[in-house]
């Protein structure tokens, strides 16, 4: 550390091997401003190049987000993809015969990507009961792709959450109030909820039952 979180983010880091080296390291460093931010110099092997070469010296961007606390936590947290939900704005009523739209963003402040396609539907759930209604959409979970900066406060490394979805698609939904819940989940699994990505958002907003996130609610409108 903090050279570690430097080689995780630019390799795209999904696992680690316990056989090489010993990680209760990472567990007494202090995850702080002023830990995170040291220069690091990454150096290669005195046998690659005479006189032996010295790399980059490079900077590993702190999130507050973790401030105070250890290096492990930080890496556990950080492994593979990591999606959060940081806007979202749904139509706020739909006829029967109409489209539903919505407009988002995502973030994945991971180390690594998506690279298996996935299957990403839109669930209405009746608030008033158990009755759901699920269309796929055309949203491809391997946009979302990861950035060397993933602070909630850059911007630049969210991804559109955008789609829009005719009211056929998802069959004959009665009128009424529904949650909108977005499912993301491996097409070749024929289990209904296993292996669905759950976002990382606090709150609420998972529904196991559903395998899938809660992003919004809408009202629909008799024809």
């Amino acid at each position: 550390m903090p050279g570690a979180i430097i080689e995780a983010r630019e390799f795209r880091t999904t696992v680690l091997n316990m056989r090489h080296g010993n990680y209760s390291r990472w567990s007494n460093f202090i995850y702080n401003e002023a830990n995170v931010t040291q220069p690091v110099t990454f150096p290669a092997s005195s046998s690659e190049t005479i006189p032996p070469f010295t790399g980059p010296t490079k900077t590993a961007v702190f999130d507050p987000v973790y401030d105070g606390k250890n290096g492990m936590e930080y890496m556990r947290d950080r492994l593979g993809y990591r999606l959060v939900l940081r806007e979202a704005k749904a139509s706020q009523w739909v006829a029967q015969d109409g489209t539903l739209r919505f407009e988002g963003k995502i973030q994945n402040v991971g180390f690594g990507n998506v690279v298996n396609r996935k299957n990403v539907s839109i669930i209405l759930k009746a608030k008033a009961g158990s009755e759901t209604f699920t269309a796929l959409t055309n949203l491809d979970a391997r946009d979302w792709l990861t950035d060397l900066n993933s602070r909630a406060d850059h911007t630049a490394a969210w991804r559109d959450l955008n789609f829009s979805v005719k009211m056929s698609a998802l069959g004959s939904v009665p009128a009424g109030d529904y949650d909108i819940y977005l499912k993301i989940n491996d097409p070749k699994e024929r289990s209904a909820n296993k292996r669905c990505i759950r976002f990382a958002n606090k709150g609420n907003i998972w529904n196991a039952l559903l395998g899938a996130n809660l992003i919004g609610s809408t009202y629909i409108k008799d024809k």
